[in-house]
């Protein structure tokens, strides 16, 4: 009998607070295995700024945002960036 893990990823990153820490706050980005995701981070919906960049080998990405703590707030997503 041979048992096997199949993971399924939807092919649209999600976005969840992971945890603050020393007024750090640390995002999870679940998403396609091997995928290169850009977290941006905005205040006006208008202007998009990276916060960071990273590839997907795990199934997520856990990332802080260093600026969210000296902002009044601040909205996120998360979009693919070709493979380096």
């Amino acid at each position: 009998l041979e048992f096997r893990r199949v993971l399924f990823r939807s092919s649209k990153p999600s976005i969840s607070v992971a945890e603050i820490a020393a007024g750090v706050k640390y995002y999870r980005i679940d998403g396609q295995l091997d995928q290169v995701y850009v977290l941006e981070g905005t205040q006006d919906f208008k202007q998009w700024s990276p916060v960071s960049t990273n590839a997907n080998e795990s199934g997520f990405i856990i990332t802080p945002d260093p600026r969210a703590g000296t902002l009044p707030y601040r909205f996120y997503r998360a979009t693919t960036a070709p493979a380096p």
